[in-house]
């Protein structure tokens, strides 16, 4: 059942207007979800800038960017001068045919090319507009540019990394793997593929606005909400047997959290007496004495 005639979204057409990499991954997932893809892209002679632009030269295939490759496979292409009469002439031709328009530019920048969503619902009423941007497009930082990593700063998510970082690198840090590009974009196409649902009651499209910050302050969960309201706020997980450890011969993920896995995780240990310490009978009680029990 996952040939291209039976895939969810198949005849749903999505014109592609993002660069980097939170767009394009949301995009991808469209398409794998069986949508049909094509990425609007720009002549660089016109606007100086490429989404093909070679940000690994030392990792291509066959003079195609590696990271372009990884983001935008499965997708169709078009080159149009969107800052031309004639190119945004083609580009309504194809809204008209199109079911959504995906874009992570800063906010704004649409309407400024004349590709806003009050421009394009009179082109087709039926499309569904959906905008990835660091801040969204309202608040105090809507103007903002952002890359992933600014992010994931400003939602506290690179002072969060204990055991996840590498030895000797202490938050806060860079994780690794571009969180709030993937997370953000894994929401924007989550709600455009809600927005294609809800159109089925309305016969209407729909204006998205998806803020990478909101995204990664939602993932922020319970630490987030302990946060906000107790002052002694502590994550007790990390004082838990919980997390990354060392051993001779590399890492390993403990997960003891919870009754059941605490006991199974202190037989497969060979520590059967720390079930019959009455120090370690209760969440609470590992937590308080969660550093000897690390060590």
């Amino acid at each position: 059942m996952n040939t291209a005639d039976h895939m969810p979204l198949q005849g749903v057409r999505v014109l592609d207007c993002t660069w980097a990499t939170g767009g394009p991954y949301g995009t991808l997932l469209l398409a794998m979800l069986g949508a049909e893809v094509i990425k609007v892209e720009s002549p660089p002679q016109v606007t100086g800038v490429s989404t093909r632009q070679m940000l690994f030269p030392a990792y291509s295939h066959e003079g195609e960017d590696a990271h372009f490759l990884t983001y935008n496979r499965n997708k169709k292409s078009i080159v149009i001068d969107l800052r031309s009469p004639e190119g945004r002439d083609v580009f309504y031709d194809l809204v008209k045919k199109s079911d959504v328009v995906f874009d992570n530019f800063r906010p704004g920048v649409m309407d400024r090319l004349g590709l806003g969503y009050e421009t394009l619902r009179k082109v087709n009423p039926r499309v569904i507009c959906t905008s990835l941007s660091g801040f969204g497009a309202t608040g105090p930082d809507r103007e903002k540019p952002a890359f992933d990593v600014i992010i994931e700063a400003s939602s506290g998510v690179t002072s969060l990394l204990q055991g996840l970082l590498p030895e000797g690198v202490p938050p806060p840090s860079y994780p690794g793997v571009s969180w709030a590009d993937h997370a953000g974009g894994m929401a924007a196409a989550f709600a455009t593929v809600a927005a294609l649902f809800g159109r089925r009651n309305t016969g209407k499209g729909r204006k998205i606005d998806i803020a990478m910050q909101d995204v990664l302050l939602s993932m922020m969960g319970y630490v987030l909400t302990g946060t906000a309201n107790f002052e002694d706020f502590s994550d007790p997980l990390p004082s838990m047997l919980w997390g990354t450890f060392k051993t001779r011969d590399g890492h390993i993920v403990l997960c003891g959290h919870r009754d059941g896995m605490w006991r199974n995780l202190a037989r497969a240990l060979g520590r059967e007496d720390w079930l019959e310490d009455t120090r370690y009978e209760t969440i609470s009680g590992r937590q308080k004495h969660g550093e000897e029990l690390r060590r």
